[in-house]
């Protein structure tokens, strides 16, 4: 037992003999380590030091942790999804500023103000890459619900009809846009790549 005992303190002479060394106390290991015991105001300021750490870490934690995104908020976003380019996406609510449309910069974003009719926009060099590549006939499934392409068309910017885009429909459709063309700043284009949908019957 009194190998065992030896063994045990030898081991946690070792590890206090670390912890005293990271905070700068050399001169009083050889005395203090001899009967297991620190002075009280070595005792003290490691205890200090303890709670100033662990306070620190303990704030820094809240604050990562306290500040994410709550995850339900995009589980309730409907899906996108168009197999003939293979692509899958949430799509975010979103509203005008300045009677003006931003779109999300990975995802696509969704916006309606009227009936049956939803404007779906997004970024061709992210989400909306490869939707130049849709043709008439093509199946989209947009919030569990089926839509069929029955129009693609590349207009200028400045010949997009924003209310005509946004006009109520009988049937309920959607309307993909994004840019096309030449690039320009800001992450606009010259041209806009406008893909109608309507429901499957």
């Amino acid at each position: 037992m009194e190998g065992v005992k030896k063994n045990h303190y030898s081991i946690f002479e070792r590890i206090k003999h670390r912890a005293l060394k990271l905070l700068g106390y050399h001169s009083e290991l050889a005395t203090d380590y001899q009967g297991m015991r620190l002075p009280a105001s070595l005792q003290l300021r490691c205890m200090q030091t303890f709670l100033v750490l662990f306070a620190v870490i303990f704030t820094s934690m809240f604050i990562i942790v306290g500040y994410q995104p709550a995850p339900t908020d995009a589980i309730n976003y409907p899906e996108l999804n168009i197999a003939a380019i293979q692509l899958d996406t949430t799509v975010a609510p979103i509203e005008p500023v300045d009677r003006r449309l931003d779109a999300p910069a990975t995802i696509a974003g969704a916006y309606s103000q009227n009936n049956n009719k939803t404007l779906i926009i997004g970024h061709s060099t992210t989400v909306f890459q490869d939707l130049h590549k849709l043709a008439i006939g093509n199946t989209i499934m947009y919030g569990n619900r089926k839509y069929t392409v029955t129009k693609i068309e590349t207009l200028p910017k400045s010949e997009v009809n924003m209310q005509s885009v946004l006009a109520s429909t009988k049937r309920e459709t959607i309307v993909i846009m994004t840019c096309a063309g030449e690039l320009l700043e800001n992450q606009d284009a010259t041209h806009r790549l406008l893909v109608t949908a309507m429901i499957s019957q």
